[in-house]
């Protein structure tokens, strides 16, 4: 079984996909066979894989930097906006029909057996799967039935990572607000809150971050400001914002490594901070959550002990 790591974001547009497809780069290049997934995603443009199925551009992405052929298992439900209410539904690759978003609703409860034996199949074949949230998790009018967000989470027993977007402004707010609207049992699962397009000097930030973690319980940690990166907004159509650029080019110097910079604790030397992905407790243990039974992720060191030949 896979071991998985979820990114869920404080709005469309946090960075989510960035950060999966970055994750996805980091755990190919430690050599882990790794494939994102994504239950449902929302775009007007589609890629069709090599059996002629469709599946949404981002995760296609997040493949290409997994170094693995795109598959619609890795997307197994994309809606294509038809209307301001309605969407074409696309189901494991293939049309599914036309829907309002209350018919969706309604029915996208039945989808759950076709998430999960995606799901499994990418399971049975990968190391490590990294999975994507849409939208916001703190969304409570679409909290019933979630299929996508701590839903999806919970259904993979996978631990999560928070974004919020300093580049709108207000991300404290935006983190500690979407997790005051979580139930307690899904703030548990948040293991680690990120702020995502940082530009300047990260030790601003440091006597915000470490109260923020520690009101949430959770590791905290920045990243830099890449630009836009072409993954696409949710029904957003090709376009200036769609152009791609090389991977791993993230403004000046260009190239330069995906990199997770952490905050230190109060008196803790800010020479060599802990990454988010480093052990968030004793190294090559595993466990599960008390109350979610959930994975917990203890970094790289945890995971080679089970990294498959």
């Amino acid at each position: 079984m896979a071991k998985k790591i979820m990114i869920q974001g404080t709005m469309s547009g946090a960075g989510k996909s960035l950060l999966c497809a970055g994750l996805c780069r980091i755990f190919r290049q430690d050599g882990y066979r790794v494939a994102p997934f994504k239950s449902q995603n929302m775009a007007l443009n589609s890629f069709i894989t090599a059996d002629g199925r469709e599946m949404g551009r981002a995760q296609v992405v997040q493949a290409e930097a997994a170094g693995v052929e795109p598959s619609a298992d890795m997307n197994p439900i994309l809606l294509k906006p038809a209307s301001d209410t309605g969407s074409q539904v696309i189901v494991n690759g293939q049309v599914l029909g036309t829907m309002s978003a209350r018919e969706y609703f309604a029915y996208k409860k039945q989808l759950v057996p076709q998430i999960q034996a995606a799901l499994a199949r990418l399971d049975e074949a990968y190391d490590i799967l990294v999975l994507e949230g849409a939208g916001s998790p703190a969304e409570i009018n679409l909290r019933e039935g979630d299929i996508v967000n701590m839903g999806m989470a919970r259904m993979a027993r996978s631990p999560v990572l928070l974004a919020g977007d300093i580049d709108r402004g207000g991300v404290f707010a935006q983190l500690l607000g979407t997790l005051q609207l979580l139930e307690p049992e899904e703030r548990e699962m948040v293991k680690g809150l990120i702020i995502n397009k940082f530009r300047g000097d990260k030790t601003i930030l440091d006597p915000g971050a470490y109260p923020a973690g520690e009101s949430a319980g959770a590791g905290r940690g920045a990243l830099p400001g890449c630009g836009d990166r072409g993954g696409g907004q949710p029904g957003q159509a090709a376009g200036a914002a769609g152009r791609r650029r090389p991977f791993g080019h993230c403004g000046d110097p260009p190239a330069q490594d995906l990199q997770f910079h952490g905050f230190p604790d109060p008196g803790e030397p800010a020479g060599d901070l802990p990454s988010l992905c480093e052990e968030s407790g004793p190294a090559g243990t595993a466990g599960s959550h008390p109350a979610a039974g959930i994975q917990e992720y203890h970094g790289r060191s945890g995971l080679a002990q089970r990294k498959r030949p």
